[in-house]
């Protein structure tokens, strides 16, 4: 099964009335002990999406006994979904700011007559791959806020004034700007 891309056509149990947005989330794993310095993971592509339903192809670095995964679909302004893919090419210290590429012009869309107060941008993980000997991987991933002269993780909603700008979660130089944590 490993490097074998497997293709589920997913309904979304509705019919939306334009073609919505989508995402996947991954739910649960299964797998056998995992020896020495082997790949190990999977990624996830969504395609052929319409109003009724998508295409999910998922492609595993590893066999897994079972691989649970969760299609999302939001049509709107409310809830809003954008895959993203960001690469961590090397370890980092206990916390580091990232930035991933994010066109928020082209992409956001809030209705300008009735804007939110605030919004909650947040992340999930719908695939990840990685190679090593390690037992255990824990990397936390959070959306960041700028706040008091900085980028830091919270949880919660902020302000929509504050979501987009030079200091914003969203930069106006196309960035999602994100705070990689590694638990201790």
């Amino acid at each position: 099964m490993a490097n074998t891309a497997l293709t589920y056509q997913s309904s979304f149990g509705i019919t939306f009335t334009v073609v919505p947005q989508v995402g996947v989330a991954w739910t649960g794993i299964t797998f056998p002990q995992v020896f020495g310095d082997i790949p190990f993971g999977w990624t996830c592509a969504i395609s052929s999406i319409t109003k009724s339903g998508a295409t999910i192809t998922v492609t595993p670095a590893t066999t897994f006994q079972s691989l649970k995964l969760r299609i999302l679909a939001s049509q709107g302004d409310r809830l809003q979904i954008f895959p993203l893919s960001y690469v961590n090419l090397a370890p980092s210290p206990d916390r580091v700011i990232v930035s991933v590429p994010f066109d928020y012009n082209n992409l956001v869309q809030f209705d300008s007559t009735n804007p939110p107060l605030e919004v909650l941008v947040t992340t999930f993980l719908a695939g990840f791959t990685t190679k090593s000997a390690v037992v255990q991987i824990s990397q936390f991933l959070a959306v960041a806020f700028f706040k008091d002269g900085s980028y830091t993780s919270a949880d919660g909603a902020q302000p929509f004034s504050s979501i987009y700008g030079a200091s914003g979660t969203f930069t106006d130089t196309g960035n999602l700007m994100l705070v990689k944590t590694i638990p201790r």
